[in-house]
This record gives structure tokens, C-alpha cells and sequence, in this order.
């Protein structure tokens, strides 16, 4: 493709944790309500090994909250150029997407709560076609995602005012002509 790809936010990779965090917690209290429910059913030999299963199950997802942002930060780039954008990432499983401008139908730019807190943005881009028809990309700077937006549609959106803002004129004109002022 030729344009070198940009790395996303440096923040994403806190954001995220941030929402695994919150995830973690509720599976957390999530285990603990399950084992006050069924304390009696398991009795001891059956409570140890619940406890046992979800000590494990604790400890692989407080190493993958720690580990899996930074990695998936690492992995991950935007590049935009004439042609439209290239979107690359995955951990294990790699994807690339390339999104043409002439199939770009329309975009949306949005936050969550943790998003706007790190002053991120998520860019959606709506293609034309039906397999694979919207691509997202977390981890942007609310400004990039927005600019990169603004990129995409700027000849169609540019183009689509002006007519509109000339068709306008035109019609106000022709009335005007019409009423003899």
C-alpha cells in the first residue's frame, strides 16, 4: 500500500484495561454470589475444588487484563491515504482491512464512558456491500478519529453542500426573478 501505519492512542491500552478491570470484578462477585448459593449442594470436597476452578479462572484473566492491551496495542495500526484506510490488528490471528473511499457509504465517530474519560474516539465506517459491511477502529484520538472521518467523506460531504448551498441560491433566485423583485 505504500503509507507507513500509525500506532493507535497511547492511552487505548489503559482504557481497555480499565474496562477488563471492570469486567474482572464482575466475575469476581459474580463467583461469589455462586458459591453462597450452592455452599451447601458441593459440600467440602466440592466447595475446594469450586474454589480451586475459580482461583484459575481469577488468575487468567487478571494476567490477561495486565498483558492482552499492551500486546493488542502493539499489533494494531491505522494508515489512511488517497486510496481510503488500512486498518491492521490481532494478537493471534492477524486481519488486515482495507477500506476503498469510493465504498464508503458513511462514518460515525463515538464514545462510551471509558472512552471519553481517556479522550478517545471509535471510528465506524459504513461500506457499501453486505459481507463485512461496517468496520470499527478502537484506540483512536477522539481528534484523529474525527479527522480521519472528515478525510474519508470530504470530497462526497464537501461536494454535497456545495450543491446543495448552489441549489439553494439558484431557487431563491429563480423565485425572486419570478415575483419581479
Amino acid at each position: 500500500m505504500g503509507v507507513p501505519l500509525r500506532s493507535l492512542d497511547p492511552a487505548w491500552p489503559k482504557a481497555e484495561r480499565l474496562g477488563w478491570w471492570i469486567f474482572d470484578a464482575a466475575v469476581l462477585i459474580a463467583g461469589g454470589v455462586f458459591a453462597l448459593l450452592l455452599h451447601d449442594e458441593l459440600g467440602p470436597s466440592g466447595w475446594l475444588g469450586a474454589i480451586f476452578a475459580w482461583g484459575v479462572l481469577m488468575g487468567v484473566l487478571v494476567w490477561a487484563t495486565r498483558a492482552y492491551p499492551d500486546a493488542a496495542f502493539r499489533c494494531a495500526g491505522v494508515a489512511e491515504g488517497d486510496f481510503g484506510i488500512e486498518y491492521r490488528r490481532g494478537v493471534w490471528w492477524r486481519k488486515t482491512t482495507i477500506v476503498p473511499r469510493s465504498r464508503v457509504q458513511h462514518t460515525d465517530v463515538s464514545q462510551g464512558p471509558i472512552m471519553r474519560r481517556f479522550g478517545l474516539g471509535k471510528l465506524v465506517i459504513h461500506t457499501a456491500g453486505t459481507r463485512n459491511a461496517v468496520v470499527e477502529i478502537n484506540g483512536l484520538a477522539l481528534a484523529d478519529a474525527e479527522r480521519i472521518r472528515d478525510r474519508l467523506l470530504g470530497d462526497t460531504f464537501g461536494a454535497s453542500q456545495e450543491a446543495g448551498a448552489g441549489t439553494e441560491a439558484t431557487g431563491r433566485a429563480e423565485r425572486e426573478d419570478a415575483d419581479g423583485v
